[in-house]
């Protein structure tokens, strides 16, 4: 009762406490509770089950609605559903296991789905998909913005724009913000070039990097930002160090 009251994660000692328990009372009886799958263990914390089959009812809402609304996206952003499910995200992440467990969503890398939506596109949309995807791979890594994309398509900065979206669903572009996107192979040459400044020096300057891409800043800056992201680099002060990725083969 404890437990389900608590509508969080808690730990066993704060959760002996409030029932009024020796700790080895309280571990006795979360034993029986975890074999009964009442009660489950979120990062050193332990959670009632009906709290994480709650929160699995709203992100299965959530997602739907998601689908609805966007009919051609392969699947929703997991951060973004994150943000519309007001739980730990512990227990978001313990749902999102049950759910996927229960075959109810299906993990599209950072993509939640439901399964057999968001699959196929009509003809049109993926005729307009292949030829921005041609222009980001043609551009290399200086990839035209979305509006210089819209003016030489002829079509309207948002259509290119969702079309985009539609690519960095199936991961043929990483979409870095709403203006700009590279080819997937072109961030993987961008991970190489920093890769081989590291080999060469251990660590590397916004402008060593620029200048090993041969591109303006507007481009290295944001791919570094995604690098960081990615934890192949590290900023510290005015350099970039190996980040914790960096020992992997970029990928």
């Amino acid at each position: 009762m404890v437990l389900k009251q608590a509508r969080e994660p808690i730990s066993p000692s704060a959760l002996a406490c409030r029932a009024k328990l020796t700790a080895a009372q309280a571990e006795t009886l979360l034993s029986e509770l975890r074999l009964r799958g009442a009660a489950l263990d979120a990062g050193g914390a332990v959670v009632h089950a009906d709290l994480v089959a709650d929160a699995a009812g709203e992100i299965a809402k959530a997602l739907a609605a998601f689908h609805a609304a966007n009919p051609m996206r392969l699947g929703a952003e997991e951060a973004e559903l994150a943000g519309q499910v007001h739980v730990p995200s512990s227990v978001f992440q313990l749902a999102v296991n049950k759910l996927a467990a229960d075959g109810a969503i299906e993990r599209h890398d950072r993509l939640l789905a439901v399964p057999g939506k968001g699959s196929s596109l009509p003809g049109e949309q993926l005729r307009l998909c292949e030829r921005i995807e041609t222009a980001i791979r043609a551009g290399g890594l200086a990839p035209p913005l979305a509006a210089d994309l819209a003016e030489s398509l002829g079509e309207p900065t948002e259509r290119i724009e969702a079309a985009v979206r539609l690519l960095a669903d199936r991961r043929a572009v990483v979409r870095l913000d709403a203006r700009l996107a590279f080819h997937a192979e072109a961030v993987e040459r961008a991970k190489a070039v920093a890769m081989e400044l590291f080999a060469q020096a251990g660590s590397f300057t916004t402008m060593q990097f620029r200048d090993a891409l041969g591109v303006s800043r507007k481009y290295a800056v944001p791919l570094l930002d995604y690098l960081d992201s990615i934890r192949l680099t590290a900023r510290s002060g005015n350099l970039r160090r190996p980040g914790a990725k960096a020992g992997k083969r970029p990928g």
